[in-house]
């Protein structure tokens, strides 16, 4: 048998426990638990070596218990005080026998339902301790994955602003060649005359040679039309003006258009250990009872009315304390169950 060695220690209310070390493990048993367990298992032990006689008594309250249950589908309703005297002895005897029965079962689960407790306090207190761990490794863990996803996040938006300022930058250069050849198109004909220039300019605005001519203040405005627009050099004039104009469309195109852009995204450096999983699961905090209540009942934002469902057991106890008044509730009425108690 492994020596023990008592020790003393101290509950959260200083009550004394005494603990045993066990040789060779160097665990502490709380002597009282261990004295809590060898005498369930003595009581288990007496029951085992007389079930037998144990289960002929629960065929004998059973049997007892069809009779009464029997005799009470027999019973009429009372006519005078003295029938339901009767009637009265009988719940109590009824009662009397309920008790029979718990006290008959109860040798066995009342030190089962204490071992059961002990048992399961006794893993509580060990599982406890895991879930706390669990709970600050958690955190930890979780506080990690949000650092990465922020930082990834900021570094995707500075990414996505770059590869915007960079496409800002080449559209801008796009358009600034086609206003330089805008410009290049435009001086083609610069041995024009000042009234050869403003004829081709309004030439290329949409109107006929005639008009243009008469615009531009030449006196013979049909014959000086058809001669200019025979011209080599207004033909050139003309080509570099319209192909300046659809050149500035252009540009002017580039730039007004839609800005998309498309980068390399950034990824969180987040690793999954072997048998580790992240599960995300969702509840509902209501931080204002009131606020959320008048929500509902106002119908905001589509909130199920089932959200408000009543609480049995308040109204349980609001019944209790009111009684009858609670009848004054819409939608709610008093329910009064008397049982005679022996």
């Amino acid at each position: 048998m492994a020596k023990k060695t008592p020790k003393t220690s101290t509950h959260a209310d200083e009550t004394p426990v005494a603990l045993t070390t066990l040789e060779g493990t160097g665990a502490l048993i709380n002597t009282d638990d261990l004295a809590l367990l060898k005498d369930t298992a003595n009581t288990v032990t007496r029951f085992l070596l007389g079930a037998k006689a144990w289960l002929i008594e629960c065929g004998n309250l059973d049997k007892r218990a069809d009779a009464a249950l029997a005799a009470a589908r027999t019973l009429t309703k009372p006519k005078t005080a003295a029938e339901d005297e009767i009637v009265q002895r009988q719940i109590t005897r009824y009662s009397e026998e309920e008790k029979a029965t718990e006290a008959h079962h109860g040798l066995i689960t009342s030190p089962v339902n204490k071992l059961h407790k002990f048992l399961t306090s006794r893993r509580k207190v060990t599982l406890d301790k895991y879930a706390t761990a669990k709970q600050l490794a958690q955190s930890h863990h979780n506080e990690y994955v949000q650092a990465e996803r922020r930082r990834v996040d900021e570094e995707n938006r500075q990414r996505e602003e770059q590869a915007r300022r960079d496409e800002q930058a080449r559209r801008q250069k796009e358009a600034d060649d086609l206003e330089a050849a805008a410009v290049r198109a435009e001086s083609g004909s610069a041995d024009l005359s000042a009234r050869e220039e403003a004829f081709v300019e309004y030439y290329v605005a949409g109107v006929d040679a005639t008009t243009a001519a008469k615009r531009a203040g030449y006196a013979k405005p049909f014959e000086q039309g058809a001669r200019l627009i025979a011209s080599a050099k207004v033909q050139k004039a003309i080509e570099g003006l319209v192909a300046a104009a659809s050149m500035r469309q252009q540009a002017a195109a580039v730039v007004e258009a839609p800005l998309e852009v498309t980068f390399e995204a950034a990824t969180a450096n987040v690793v999954r250990a072997p048998g580790a999983v992240d599960r995300t699961t969702k509840s509902c905090e209501i931080l204002d009872p009131a606020k959320f209540r008048n929500a509902v009942l106002a119908g905001l934002q589509g909130i199920p009315h089932d959200t408000l469902e009543p609480d049995q057991v308040r109204l349980n106890d609001y019944a209790r304390k009111f009684g009858k008044l609670i009848n004054d509730w819409p939608g709610v009425r008093l329910v009064e169950k008397t049982t005679t108690v022996g």
